[in-house]
C-alpha cells in the first residue's frame, strides 16, 4: 500500500498535538522527511521532536488524509497527551529499503492494546496564541514543528513541580517540644492535651476537627440522628490499623464500650458517661445508643478520648501494656518511649488518607521556657510550645524561625476544694479547711488583679473571662463581666467568715504545662498575700501533679489548671470539672448538679443556652473557681518546617512538611 499523496489528504478538518514518551503508536510506514527532519506516518503523525517526551503532529485517523499546505483554513483543536511507552512492534515502520510487514501485522500493529491504554492530559491554550485556531499551512515550518517540543518540555517541567503528595514518599523529621511529658499513651485513660496530642497522631476518630475547627467525617463518612437516643455512623471501608486488624463496626462497638467500661475506670470516660451500648448494623454500620437524649455526641466524637482501636490487640494486651504500647489506624506509628526524654512515630505509609508528608516524628518534653526556646534557636527542636510571650518578638525577628500564634480553647483558673472526694470520685463531705466557706472563696476572686498579671507576666497575651467558657464555646454569657479586684470587699468578707486577720493558704501548680504557669501561680500567690490570704506556692512535675495529686483528689485547698476541649461545649466545662462525682471534681452543689444534668438531655438549643447562662451566673455567684484569662498559644518553629497553629492546641505531623530532610 504506497504512502497517500499530499492531494489524497485535503479532507481532515482538524488536528492535535500529541506528546508521547517514546514514539507513535500507528502502524509502520515508510516516511519521508519534512520539516528539518520530521518523519510523517500514513495516519498524519510526524516526528518532530527526539526528546524524553517526542511530539507528534496527529490528524484525524479517518482517511489519513491532512489538507494541504494551500486548502487548509480549518479550526485547529490543540491538546498534549502523556501516554504509556508503546511496545516495540507499535514503533513506526523503518525508512524505505527495509523489510515491510504484512497487512494483518500491520493491522495489528496500529491497535493500542486495551490493556496499555495510554492516559492523556489535556491542555486547553489561549486561542490568541500565534498559528493557533486559525489557518495553519501544511507542511508545518520549522517554527510550527519546535511548538510541541516547547509545550512537552512546558509540561515536563509543570508536572515535576506539581505537588502531588500521594507521589511522594515521606521524608525528613520533625522535633516537637512539649511542656511535659504525657502520663499515658492509651488514649482513652487521660484527660489531658500533651497525651492527645499523641493521640491525634497515632489514632483516629470517627469524626474530627478540621484546620479552621469545623467537625468533618473521618472513619466514619456520614452521620446521623436516627433517634433521640440513637445516632447512626456509616463507616469508612478499607482501612487497617498498624498490627494489620481491619477497622469495622465492631471496632467502633469494642472501642466506645471499652471506654465507657465501669470496670476499667478508665480516666477519660467521664464525658461519655450517657453512652449505652453500640450497635452493629452491619459490617460498616454502627449505632450508638445513649441513656437519654444527649445532643453534643457527634461533638464529643471529634475528640480525643474515643478513639478507635483494634478490638483483638487492645483485648489481649493488659491496660500496663497498652499504656507504652499504643497499635491505632492514625498516620504515624508508634516506635518507642524515653519516659521523659522523647517518644518516637515512624509514617504509617499505608494510611487511608495517604502517606503523611513527614517520615518521623519526635515528641521531647522540655519544662523550662528558657531551655525550650535555647533547643528552638539552636536547631536542636523544630516546634516549640509555650514561647513566653516576652520572647515572642525574638522568635518572630530570628532569621530561621516564625512564630505562629492562636487564640486558644483553653483557659487558666483556680480551682478550690469545697468538699473532699475519695480516690473512687465518691462524696466524703465538706472539705476540712477555710476554702470551704463562700466568703473565703469570693474574699480571693476579689483578692487578685488579673489585668495586671495579664500586663506584666504574660505581656498583655491574655484574655480576660467572667467564667470558664471562652467566646466561642456554646453558653457562652457576653453578659457576665469579669469580677475587678475589690480589696476593701475582700477584707470584709474574710471577717465575716471569721478570718479578720487573715487565713493561710497553701497552692498548688505545675511548671512547665501552662505558658508562664509557674510565674502566673508567683503572681497570684504574692497578691493574695497582699491581701491577707498568706499563700504558700508549691510546684510539682506534671506528671506527680497529675497521677499523685489531680486525679486522685489530693491537690487542696487550691490548685491552678488549664481547661481546654475542642468540644467547645459548656458541658465539657461543667461536667468533668465541677459535676460530683467525676474524676477532676472537688465542688458540690445539688442545684447546680441537677442544673448540669438537665442541660445534658435538652436537645432544643434556645432552651440549652438559656440553661446554661443560668449555671453561669449559679457558678460565679458560688465561687466555684477563680477564672483567670484565656490563653493565646504561641509556638516557635523552624522555617524548615511548613505548619500553622491551632486553636484546639492539637499538633498533627500529618499536617506538616520539611523543607529540607533531616
Amino acid at each position: 500500500m504506497p504512502a497517500p499523496s499530499r492531494a489524497a489528504r485535503a479532507t481532515a478538518s482538524s488536528a492535535t498535538w500529541v506528546t508521547t514518551p517514546a514514539t507513535c503508536c500507528c502502524w509502520p510506514w515508510p516516511m519521508p522527511r519534512r520539516c528539518g527532519g520530521s518523519r510523517r506516518s500514513p495516519c498524519g503523525r510526524a516526528q518532530v521532536a527526539r526528546l524524553s517526551a517526542r511530539s507528534c503532529w496527529e490528524w484525524p485517523r479517518s482517511g489519513h488524509s491532512p489538507p494541504s499546505r494551500r486548502s487548509f483554513a480549518a479550526r485547529t483543536s490543540w491538546r498534549l497527551s502523556i501516554c504509556r511507552r508503546a511496545p516495540r512492534w507499535a514503533g513506526f515502520w523503518p525508512g524505505p529499503g527495509r523489510p515491510r510487514p504484512s497487512a494483518s501485522s500491520r493491522r495489528a500493529r496500529r491497535r493500542w492494546p486495551s490493556s496499555t491504554a495510554a492516559p492523556t492530559l489535556v491542555l486547553t491554550l489561549p486561542a490568541n496564541l500565534p498559528r493557533v485556531g486559525a489557518t495553519l499551512p501544511y507542511p508545518p515550518t520549522h517554527k510550527e514543528a519546535l511548538m510541541p517540543r516547547i509545550l512537552g518540555i512546558l509540561l515536563i517541567v509543570l508536572m515535576a513541580a506539581w505537588p502531588l503528595a500521594g507521589w511522594a514518599a515521606p521524608k525528613g523529621t520533625v522535633v516537637i517540644a512539649q511542656g511535659v511529658d504525657p502520663t499515658t499513651l492509651d488514649p482513652m485513660n487521660h484527660q489531658e492535651t500533651p497525651a492527645s496530642n499523641l493521640a491525634a497522631n497515632l489514632f483516629d476518630t470517627l469524626l474530627e476537627r478540621d484546620q479552621e475547627l469545623k467537625i468533618v467525617p473521618a472513619l466514619a463518612e456520614s452521620y446521623r440522628n436516627v433517634a433521640p437516643t440513637v445516632w447512626e455512623f456509616k463507616l469508612r471501608k478499607g482501612v487497617k490499623f498498624h498490627n494489620g486488624e481491619p477497622f469495622d463496626a465492631e471496632s467502633v462497638k469494642f472501642s466506645l464500650e471499652r471506654l465507657v467500661d465501669p470496670k476499667l475506670k478508665l480516666r477519660g470516660a467521664s464525658p461519655f458517661s450517657p453512652i449505652e451500648r453500640v450497635e452493629v448494623v452491619d459490617p460498616y454500620t454502627a449505632r450508638v445508643h445513649t441513656k437519654a437524649p444527649w445532643p453534643i455526641l457527634d461533638t464529643l466524637m471529634a475528640t480525643g478520648q474515643p478513639t478507635m482501636l483494634p478490638p483483638k490487640y487492645y483485648q489481649e494486651k493488659e491496660l500496663a501494656h497498652v499504656a507504652k504500647n499504643p497499635v491505632g489506624s492514625g498516620p504515624f506509628k508508634f516506635v518507642r518511649w524515653v519516659k521523659d526524654d522523647r517518644i518516637e512515630l515512624e509514617a504509617n505509609e499505608q494510611y487511608w488518607r495517604g502517606a503523611p508528608k513527614v517520615k518521623h516524628v519526635v515528641f521531647r518534653p522540655i519544662p523550662d521556657d528558657a531551655v525550650r526556646v535555647a533547643a528552638l534557636q539552636n536547631g536542636e527542636i523544630d516546634v516549640a510550645v509555650n514561647i513566653p510571650p516576652h520572647l515572642a518578638s525574638v522568635i518572630a525577628n530570628h532569621p530561621k524561625l516564625f512564630l505562629s500564634t492562636a487564640p486558644s480553647v483553653r483557659t487558666i483558673q483556680l480551682m478550690y476544694y469545697t468538699h473532699q472526694f475519695d480516690a473512687q470520685h465518691k462524696l466524703v463531705g465538706p472539705y476540712p479547711g477555710p476554702v470551704a466557706d463562700k466568703r473565703v472563696r469570693q474574699a480571693m476572686n476579689y483578692a487578685v488583679d488579673i489585668d495586671e498579671i495579664i500586663k506584666n507576666v504574660l505581656d498583655g497575651k491574655g484574655v480576660r473571662i467572667a467564667a470558664m467558657l471562652t467566646s466561642k464555646h456554646f453558653g457562652f454569657d457576653p453578659a457576665l463581666k469579669p469580677i475587678k479586684q475589690d480589696l476593701a470587699k475582700t477584707k470584709q468578707l474574710l471577717t465575716e467568715a471569721g478570718f479578720p486577720n487573715g487565713v493561710d493558704m497553701i497552692l498548688n501548680g505545675p511548671q512547665g504545662r501552662y505558658v508562664r504557669d509557674k510565674e502566673v501561680a508567683e503572681a497570684v500567690a504574692g497578691q493574695l498575700t497582699k491581701a491577707g490570704i498568706r499563700t504558700t506556692l508549691r510546684v510539682h512535675e506534671w506528671g506527680t501533679y497529675l497521677n499523685t495529686m489531680a486525679y486522685v483528689h489530693k491537690a487542696g485547698p487550691v490548685w491552678l489548671i488549664g481547661w481546654g476541649t475542642p468540644a467547645y461545649d459548656a458541658e465539657t466545662v461543667y461536667g468533668p470539672l465541677f459535676r460530683s462525682g467525676k474524676i477532676l471534681g472537688n465542688y458540690y452543689n445539688a442545684d447546680f448538679d441537677g442544673m448540669v444534668d438537665d442541660a445534658q438531655k435538652i436537645m432544643d438549643s434556645k432552651k440549652r443556652l438559656e440553661l446554661y447562662h443560668k449555671i453561669n451566673r449559679l457558678w460565679v455567684e458560688d465561687a466555684a473557681a477563680m477564672p483567670l484569662y484565656q490563653q493565646l498559644d504561641l509556638y516557635g518553629a523552624t522555617k524548615r518546617v511548613a505548619w500553622k497553629a491551632r486553636g484546639d492546641e492539637r499538633i498533627k505531623g500529618y499536617d506538616m512538611a520539611v523543607k529540607d530532610a533531616k
